[in-house]
């Protein structure tokens, strides 16, 4: 028996897929939107196959010379849903530290409460815990060390700290034209998250609303 194991272990890694498996599809093999937000309408599990646009986004992740990602959609959740499935593939496969900032204070809660219910829905692959991350405003921490923090765009205190892997930033436009005298420069506080880590990668997501700009 003992050589049918080993004989097994030595086998395996050769029918194993390649390490450099495309982040949507692993995403697809590996998280269920079942009992969550995202899967209300019947979904699931993620499904990217009919988007290669898409796809190729996901494989710029990877990329350690990418520090920058802007993207634009054309529908809001859809934009929100793909910050976290790219979230989740850093958390859960990089072990990185990152954070999510949102326009304002409800836009935060919101998406928080939706990347809680696929945190749940995955908690035993994700390594998380329920009881860590439970209140508003914290941080969630994760059995392999990755940690995801939240902050407010309005709020410069809840995006400055120490540097980050990567930060997420969701209709930062919104944010910059309702705040178009304040003086903090709310994506250039970001970017001092990432800049000092070598891999370090902003993505900023919009929908178009404005004439001008990046929004």
């Amino acid at each position: 028996m003992a050589y049918v194991n080993e004989l097994i272990d030595n086998i395996k890694p050769l029918f194993e897929k390649n390490i450099d498996q495309p982040i949507g599809e692993w995403l697809e093999e590996n998280i269920t939107l079942v009992n969550t937000s995202e899967g209300l309408g019947g979904l699931k599990k993620p499904n990217f196959q009919d988007f290669p646009d898409i796809a190729q986004i996901f494989e710029d992740v990877k990329d350690p010379d990418v520090k920058d990602i802007q993207l634009m959609f054309s529908a809001q959740s859809t934009k929100t849903f793909f910050l976290m499935m790219i979230c989740i593939w850093l958390l859960k496969k990089k072990s990185y530290e990152g954070m999510f900032a949102l326009s304002d204070i409800n836009q935060k809660n919101k998406v928080r409460e939706r990347f809680k219910s696929i945190l749940k829905a995955n908690k035993d692959f994700l390594g998380w815990d329920d009881s860590r991350g439970a209140t508003k405003g914290d941080t969630f921490v994760f059995d392999n060390g990755a940690k995801l923090s939240w902050g407010i765009l309005s709020s410069p205190s809840t995006i400055a700290g120490d540097p980050c892997d990567f930060v997420l930033s969701d209709e930062y436009d919104e944010y910059a034209s309702a705040h178009n005298k304040n003086s903090v420069n709310a994506l250039r506080q970001l970017q001092k998250r990432t800049q000092a880590k070598k891999h370090g990668i902003l993505i900023n997501g919009s929908t178009p609303k404005l004439t001008k700009g990046r929004g």
